[in-house]
């Protein structure tokens, strides 16, 4: 509240670590590290297990905030000074803090964490490759000094890409292992859509194609000779291509795997009744 008597270096740390966790929860929060606490009973399952350490009031700040069943109320009180020493250190407990905030978005919400990762290195890649492009589309034709500019761009392209794949499948991982898979798949838009999955693997299909294509003489140079004259360019391209619709290619096989394994919850679950065989 406004009448807290916190001092200044745990003010800033509880303002920063707010601003943290409100970013990536999406939802308002003042305070991550309070120790008055009220839990209902029912919500308790949700947040544990918690860490020993001072950080598990973060720690339950962030399940909570993170997941969507679990609702967080915050109460303005008066703060006073500790009497005596704190066991509190502002470097060690705020590392503890900070790595348990990026725990629960791991392992609940992983795409808040990566997304503004992959937008940032696909933005990278796209200024990286803009004069080349532009030179291009004006003359016709490409420099030698290009080629690190290619190798750069399709490097951060590749590791965004990457990033993305795994992001999906923590998504539908999580979802699967919180017994949430049912909801997670009516309420999953964009790439966690299992259908669009299928439509991006199609579309990374499509751009193989197109650097086989511009291949395809390479290839049979190599064939017939043992020497490829085609522009190294074109090589850049088959193989970012090639790569990158390895990788989708996979992520749909283990997302086909979660969802055949969602179907099977319901079988292997203690609580469950065991299906009758067929008579």
């Amino acid at each position: 509240g406004s009448e807290s008597k916190m001092p200044l270096t745990r003010r800033i740390g509880n303002t920063l670590f707010a601003l943290l966790l409100g970013f990536l929860s999406k939802k308002k929060v003042r305070d991550t590290a309070s120790g008055m606490r009220v839990i209902r009973a029912e919500a308790l399952s949700k947040l544990l297990p918690l860490p020993d350490g001072l950080h598990f009031t973060p720690a339950m700040s962030a399940r909570a905030l993170m997941d969507d069943e679990v609702r967080i109320a915050e109460i303005d009180m008066r703060y006073h000074e500790r009497i005596g020493a704190s066991k509190l250190r502002v470097l060690r407990d705020g590392l503890r803090f900070l790595n348990v905030i990026l725990s629960a978005a791991a392992y609940i919400r992983v795409s808040r964490l990566t997304i503004p990762i992959i937008a940032t290195l696909n933005l990278a890649a796209g200024l990286i490759m803009l004069y080349p492009t532009g030179f291009y589309l004006a003359s016709g034709r490409l420099e030698e000094w290009m080629f690190y500019r290619f190798a750069f761009a399709g490097m951060l392209g590749t590791i965004a890409v990457t990033a993305l794949c795994a992001t999906i499948v923590s998504e539908h991982v999580s979802a699967l292992t919180l017994l949430r898979y049912e909801r997670f798949g009516a309420r999953a838009r964009g790439l966690w859509r299992y259908e669009n999955l299928r439509l991006l693997t199609v579309a990374a299909g499509a751009l193989w194609m197109i650097g086989a294509f511009l291949n395809l003489r390479g290839v049979h140079e190599l064939l017939t000779s043992g020497h490829v004259s085609l522009h190294w360019s074109r090589v850049m391209l088959g193989a970012f291509f090639s790569i990158n619709l390895a990788q989708v290619v996979g992520t749909l096989c283990s997302v086909k795997i979660i969802r055949a394994l969602h179907q099977r919850q319901p079988f292997i679950r203690p609580e469950a009744p065991t299906p009758r065989a067929n008579r």
